[in-house]
């Protein structure tokens, strides 16, 4: 049986697995490695090393290789290799042997642009490797966690060249996919894009410098742009600094500014979303939605979809497809097979997996203290008791500590566990 799970994803590549499963390091430290790589004059970099080069040498990179995975010949001409299925082995290559489990047997939680030729490939590139793959599962079946036996699921997720919706029913005592819905022209790349761009306006009107017309400041522009999505997400402005040589621009960057980078993605998540809900109302089906953490990291995303339609949206933790591939144990015996492989397009109903969990837990963002909410995203809470009563801070010194809050795997962790603790969800404008 099974003893490590792949989640794979162009936006990052994740691993679990252990005694107790839980996300591995793939890349370094981190426990996702970006589809992205890079050719340097000696060798091909791969992950985080060549995303964080990826706007220093554009014509060297490419981020397409498990997107437009095949054998025929590679479009981009900076990278020294004949074909994209070249490259998905090499990070497929790196990624495997970054994890520590011994003798790992593998089955592979994957989006709907796998279709049959790009899986077979990978199988190939696998096999290549002595990579000992048991099996395949959609990764929408395997991420998500049945909130109701009656009750269909669509699974939303943001990947790098484009989105997916897939529509998960209740049969007898399976989940089954049922239907996949792409958008093809959206996804984290022209997202990132339009954030940038944005940015850069803001910079020009601002102190008159365009970071996008010099390399090392639009990398560190891009370098920038995950975290400053999270922190935007608490309602107040963020200082954004960019140096280049001596000189230091900055500017305060506003939710609005975001916002309206982010819309365009979350229309068409909304639209495709209100096309599900046109489907399903002559067959007496409800929803309910559930988003992958690459999803959930889109601000504004997930109150777009609650917002329509009134629909219970729940947020999956990263790496919920990798996990729930695990959870599955034995199911991969009975399917039909892809080269010899089994491929689940449906799970049975039964506990196990990683929770989903509800957009009021998993998107909180404070701690609520007498009238003075604190954040605790970015850095750990404490809540101590001091000569005056409880106080909460950042570093709780020789205070006698009470409970904390910190940030683990895309969830609010409070210790202990049974301490009443507030949280909250500050709004972008503010409000709790």
């Amino acid at each position: 049986m099974a003893n490590v799970a792949l989640e794979l994803s162009d936006v990052g590549l994740l691993a679990a697995g252990g005694v107790s499963p839980s996300l591995l390091k793939v890349d370094g430290d981190r426990s996702e490695s970006p589809g992205v790589a890079l050719q340097t004059k000696k060798k091909i970099v791969l992950g985080w090393q060549a995303k964080q080069q990826e706007r220093l040498y554009p014509r060297q990179c490419t981020d397409r290789f498990w997107s437009l995975l095949s054998t025929e010949p590679l479009q981009e001409r900076g990278v020294d290799v004949r074909n994209y299925a070249e490259l998905a082995v090499a990070h497929l290559e790196a990624v495997s042997s970054a994890v520590t489990v011994p003798d790992p047997v593998w089955v592979v939680a994957v989006p709907e642009f796998m279709d049959q030729g790009k899986l077979g490939i990978f199988l190939g590139a696998a096999k290549a490797l002595g990579m000992s793959v048991e099996g395949f599962v959609s990764n929408a079946v395997a991420a998500v966690t049945p909130a109701d036996a009656d009750r269909s699921t669509v699974h939303v997720d943001v990947h790098l060249h484009q989105i997916e919706l897939t529509r998960i029913d209740p049969d007898e005592k399976r989940l089954k996919r049922a239907r996949s819905y792409l958008i093809t022209d959206s996804g984290w790349e022209r997202l990132e894009d339009r954030v940038a761009r944005r940015l850069a306006d803001e910079f020009v009107q601002t102190t008159r410098f365009d970071p996008l017309h010099e390399a090392a400041a639009e990398q560190d522009l891009y370098d920038q742009i995950p975290g400053l999505l999270e922190e935007v997400s608490f309602g107040q402005p963020v200082p954004l600094e960019l140096k280049l040589g001596k000189s230091v621009y900055r500017i305060a960057v506003s939710v609005r500014m975001i916002a309206e980078a982010c819309d365009p993605l979350c229309d068409k998540v909304a639209e495709s979303l209100d096309g599900i809900l046109a489907e399903v109302s002559g067959e007496d089906t409800l929803l309910d939605v559930q988003v992958s953490h690459r999803a959930a990291r889109v601000p504004g995303l997930v109150e777009r979809i609650g917002a329509t339609a009134g629909l219970d949206v729940r947020v999956l933790l990263p790496g919920a497809g990798a996990l729930g591939a695990l959870a599955m144990g034995n199911e991969f015996a009975d399917e039909s097979e892809q080269d010899g492989v089994n491929f689940l397009s449906s799970k049975s109903i039964r506990p196990g997996g990683p929770p989903a969990l509800p957009v009021s837990e998993a998107l909180s963002t404070h701690v609520l203290l007498g009238n003075r909410a604190y954040p605790f995203r970015q850095n750990p809470v404490y809540v101590v008791r001091t000569s005056t009563g409880m106080e909460a801070t950042y570093e709780p010194g020789e205070d006698e500590v009470v409970y904390s809050v910190r940030m683990n795997e895309g969830r609010a962790v409070v210790d202990p566990p049974d301490a009443e603790v507030r949280l909250i969800q500050v709004q972008p404008d503010g409000e709790a």
